[in-house]
């Protein structure tokens, strides 16, 4: 299989360490990175969105910069089989959907869902055989949609809230593959690994945690 790890260069020596374990587990990638263009421009995390226009490759995989991978991502494709996009639900501590109900319900109306949506973290993204400017179009079209600007707008999380939002709405249940935390492990919350000392990719946010869990060893490269 040809497949792709993309990311945003948002700060170079983030991306320095990023592309060191890349590439020293993921030997058949092509690894892209691209600039932070921010298509949507208050949003500050949403240069990720940019990243499913400039790939045209159907076998993606996105993650954020802030994660150390220990693995070879490709193996991530045989753990989905049919699903179609992969992307973590368990690792969302501030879940939207209890703090905005009454939005929630109202975008429900408006758009409609195949299943409730769940918070999803957007650190780790895998696309299965899908065009990635079909993600790219999706995930804009509902980060533009008015009754949801009015609901997330400037909210910490709004790329992931509208990306959860999106799922929900384009795609079934079974097409979805929840990645577990032994693969894509969220050091946000502590080391919970899902039962595993190390996770595939370790989703650290900043160097700090990781020094305080005992791996900053990681950020110790040539």
């Amino acid at each position: 299989m040809t497949y792709e790890i993309i990311a945003v260069d948002w700060n170079e020596e983030q991306t320095r360490i990023w592309r060191h374990h890349v590439e020293k587990w993921c030997p058949g990638a092509r690894i892209t990175t691209i600039p932070d263009t921010r298509p949507i421009p208050h949003c500050w995390s949403s240069g990720k969105l940019a990243c499913f226009s400039y790939s045209e490759n159907p076998n993606l995989i996105y993650t954020d910069t802030d994660v150390i991978v220990t693995h070879d991502l490709k193996d991530v494709f045989d753990l989905m089989g049919d699903a179609k996009i992969g992307v973590s639900f368990g690792i969302q501590h501030n879940r939207f959907e209890k703090q905005k109900s009454r939005q929630i319900a109202e975008l429900k109306e408006g758009i409609g869902y195949r299943w409730p949506p769940i918070g999803v973290s957007s650190g780790l993204m895998v696309l299965k055989g899908v065009d990635p400017s079909v993600v790219y179009d999706g995930w804009m079209t509902m980060m533009e949609y008015t009754p949801f600007r009015k609901a997330f707008r400037r909210a910490r999380l709004e790329e992931e809230y509208a990306l959860s939002l999106w799922l929900a709405h384009a795609y079934d249940r079974d097409e979805i593959y929840d990645i577990p935390l032994s693969v894509h492990g969220n050091i946000c919350g502590g080391r919970h690994f899902g039962g595993v000392a190390v996770p595939w990719a370790i989703h650290y946010h900043k160097p700090e945690r990781l020094k305080k869990y005992g791996m900053g060893g990681y950020l110790n490269i040539p």
